[in-house]
């Protein structure tokens, strides 16, 4: 501790295999106090990541949580990645981030991470459904556009593309019902944001219309093209009755099966 370095106690690679969560708490402990890793602790994280499997969706979803939820998330996201542990927790998203040309998916994910730290060290509420909403959209809006090529429908290939990566983010780690209809509902709102018209007062008093809102600010931030539209929500949130009302009488119409346009290149496939 006085050196500021981690170090088990013990045979480093024993004491992995006898319990793999230890490979997450090594890099747990180095975020959160700012330590190094001393070398021979460290050298096994580059290469025992796969032990992670072993572990119970449960178990591992706590330590998601401790690692993520209590003020160094950005830090224990670098680290994650830095010893290649991230991609046994977050798959789907751990694919898109190798595609750094398309989704922004570093850029949403790092800008979020560093906003709930800000949150946490203020003494505000950070949320686990806001979280693996940042975390998978990167893998959410990969399927849907893959699911677009293949001439689906824009609500269907949005509706099963939300499904289908929470679904397959379980068999890593348990996302618990509640988080998940969470989750599923901030995303299925980004398209209720986008197309505003006569639901738009009802969607203000909708429980998780700020955290919506939020992640809007974030994929704006990431460099999507919706700052226009975050403005004439934040708008009509302080607008009067009678200002809402003329704000969508002067909206322009969104042709049925409109989705914000992306830059597509060549797509690989994940399973």
């Amino acid at each position: 501790m006085n050196n500021k370095s981690i170090r088990v106690i013990g045979n480093p690679l024993e004491r992995y295999h006898e319990d793999p969560v230890r490979l997450l708490r090594a890099v747990r402990f180095a975020a959160k106090l700012d330590f190094n890793i001393e070398s021979e602790t460290e050298a096994p994280l580059f290469e025992l990541g796969e032990l992670l499997q072993h572990v119970s969706p449960s178990r591992l979803g706590d330590e998601v949580q401790k690692l993520f939820l209590s003020g160094f998330a950005e830090k224990s996201f670098l680290l994650l990645r830095r010893y290649q542990l991230f991609k046994w927790l977050f798959a789907q998203t751990d694919f898109c981030l190798t595609e750094k040309s398309e989704f922004m998916a570093n850029g949403i994910v790092n800008l979020a991470l560093k906003d709930m730290d800000v949150r946490f060290n203020e003494g505000r509420g950070v949320s686990a459904a806001f979280l693996f909403s940042i975390m998978l959209w990167p893998a959410m809006q990969h399927l849907y556009y893959q699911y677009l090529s293949e001439n689906m429908s824009e609500p269907e290939a949005y509706e099963k593309a939300s499904v289908k990566v929470l679904a397959q983010q379980n068999r890593q780690f348990i996302v618990v019902r509640r988080t998940a209809l969470m989750v599923h509902e901030i995303w299925r709102m980004q398209r209720q944001l986008l197309r505003r018209g006569v639901h738009a007062a009802h969607l203000l008093k909708h429980h998780y219309f700020h955290f919506a809102l939020d992640f809007l600010k974030f994929r704006i931030m990431s460099g999507e093209d919706q700052s226009m539209l975050l403005d004439w929500w934040r708008d009509f949130h302080t607008a009067s009755t009678e200002e809402q009302q003329t704000m969508l009488e002067v909206l322009p119409a969104i042709p049925r099966g409109h989705h914000s346009k992306r830059r597509r290149g060549r797509r690989r496939r994940y399973r």
